[in-house]
C-alpha cells in the first residue's frame, strides 16, 4: 500500500500538545523511565537523545511564558479523566475533536475545525463519549439532552464539565480565543521544528524501510483489525510533541473523497511492545472486561446489532450508562460501529476479540 508521508508538522496540535505539557510539568525525560528498562543499550542511547532534543525544543519555545497564567491554564490545565492514568485538557477536546489530518496550516486548520463543528451542529450530532484527545460523536434519537445533559453524562470532574459546557455554548469565540493566545507561540514552534526537521525526516524513512507496514503495526498494538479501502487516499503524519501517540482515523464527515489518516510520534518504533507495555495494555483491557454488564453486551451483540437506546431499553440499563459502555468497548476495539438511518449500530468485533485471546494466551502462556 502506498503511503503519502507528510513531512511538515501539524502546527497547530504540536503546539496544543507542547502546551499541554508545558503547563502541567510535564517533561519529556519523564518518559525514559517507563521505557528504557526494556531498550537495548543502542536503542537506549537513541531515546535519551531524542528525547533531550524534544525536551530542549519545548524549553527554547516556552521560554518567558508562565505555566501559571489564567490564560494558559484556562485551557491547558490537566483534567482527571475517569481511568484517572491519562489527563486532558479544555485546548485538546476543542481542536482535535474536529482535526483531520488534510492540512499542516495553523489557520486553515482552524477554520477545518469550526466548519466540522458547525456541521455536526446542522446534522444533530451529540456528544456520546470522550477520550483524552478528543470529544466522540453519535447520530439520532439516543440524544440524552442539550450540551449541558451531554457533557455532565461524561465522567469528567463537575467544575470542567460546567467549562466546557460554557466552550461548547459558545464555540466559535472560544475557539478564537485560543487561536489567537497560542498563534504567536505556535509561530516560534514552527520556527524551531523547521530547524529541527530532521527528526520528521528520520522517522518518515523509518517508516518506509521498515519491514513492518504502519497499518500492520497499528493494528497490532491498537489490538483492532485496520484496513484501507479500495479507493482510500493514506495520509501519515508524525507526531513531535505528543512522543507516544497512535492514529487511526476514517474519512472526516464532510470530505467527498475517501482519506484514512494514520499518525504515529516520532518514539514508535515497529517492533512488538516490551512486555510490561504488553502487560499494562492486556490489563486496561482486562479492567474494561471485568464489569459483568459490559461481558452481557458483548455477548448479546456477538448474536445481533443493536442501537444504543434500543440496547439499553431490552437490558433495562440507564441510557447514558449505555452509552458510556458502549463507547469503552469501542474504544478497546471489542465493538464495531455501522451508521445507517441516523443511528450507530454497535456489534461484536468477532475477529478483535480473538486477537485479544490470542495476545493474552501468548504473553501468560509463552
Amino acid at each position: 500500500m502506498d503511503y503519502a508521508f507528510i513531512r511538515k508538522p501539524y502546527i497547530l496540535f504540536e503546539t496544543v500538545e507542547m502546551l499541554y505539557r508545558f503547563v502541567n510539568g510535564i517533561s519529556f525525560r519523564s518518559l525514559l523511565s517507563l521505557r528504557l528498562a526494556a531498550e537495548d543499550t543502542a536503542e537506549g542511547d537513541r531515546m535519551v537523545r531524542q528525547v533531550e532534543q524534544l525536551q530542549e525544543i519545548l524549553e527554547e519555545t516556552c521560554r518567558g511564558l508562565d505555566p501559571q497564567s489564567p490564560a494558559l491554564r484556562r485551557f491547558f490545565a490537566r483534567v482527571d479523566t475517569s481511568d484517572k492514568q491519562e489527563g486532558t485538557c479544555l485546548a485538546r477536546l476543542l481542536t482535535f475533536s474536529f482535526f483531520t489530518l488534510k492540512e499542516t496550516d495553523f489557520w486553515k486548520n482552524v477554520e477545518e475545525i469550526r466548519t466540522n463543528w458547525r456541521y455536526l451542529q446542522e446534522k444533530g450530532a451529540w456528544i456520546q463519549s470522550y477520550s483524552i484527545m478528543s470529544l466522540e460523536f453519535s447520530f439520532g434519537e439516543d440524544c440524552p439532552g442539550d450540551f449541558l445533559d451531554q457533557v455532565c453524562a461524561l465522567e469528567l470532574p463537575p467544575e470542567f464539565q460546567l467549562n466546557l459546557c460554557r466552550a461548547l455554548r459558545s464555540f466559535d469565540k472560544s475557539l478564537d480565543e485560543l487561536a489567537n493566545l497560542i498563534y504567536p507561540i505556535a509561530q516560534r514552534l514552527e520556527e524551531t521544528l523547521h530547524r529541527a526537521h530532521w527528526i520528521l525526516d528520520q522517522r518518515v524513512e523509518y517508516w518506509q524501510n521498515s519491514p513492518v507496514p504502519l497499518l500492520d503495526y497499528l493494528s497490532d498494538t491498537m489490538g483492532q483489525t485496520l484496513a484501507v479501502g479500495e479507493h482510500e487516499h493514506t495520509v501519515v503524519a508524525i507526531f513531535v510533541m505528543n512522543y507516544n501517540f497512535l492514529l487511526y482515523k476514517k474519512s472526516d464527515l464532510l470530505e467527498n473523497e475517501s482519506y484514512l489518516y494514520l499518525g504515529c510520534g516520532v518514539s514508535v518504533k515497529s517492533q512488538r511492545r516490551d512486555q510490561n507495555m504488553t502487560y499494562e495494555m492486556l490489563g486496561l483491557s482486562l479492567k474494561a472486561l471485568s464489569d459483568k454488564k459490559r461481558l452481557e453486551i458483548l455477548g448479546r451483540l456477538s448474536k445481533e446489532r443493536a442501537y444504543s437506546l434500543e440496547l439499553a431499553k431490552a437490558m433495562g440499563v440507564d441510557p447514558s450508562n449505555m452509552s458510556r459502555n458502549l463507547a469503552l468497548l469501542c474504544s478497546y476495539g471489542f465493538l464495531k460501529q455501522e451508521q445507517e438511518a441516523q443511528k450507530n449500530y454497535y456489534q461484536t468485533d468477532h475477529e478483535a476479540v480473538r486477537h485479544f485471546l490470542r495476545q493474552l494466551e501468548r504473553v501468560l502462556l509463552t
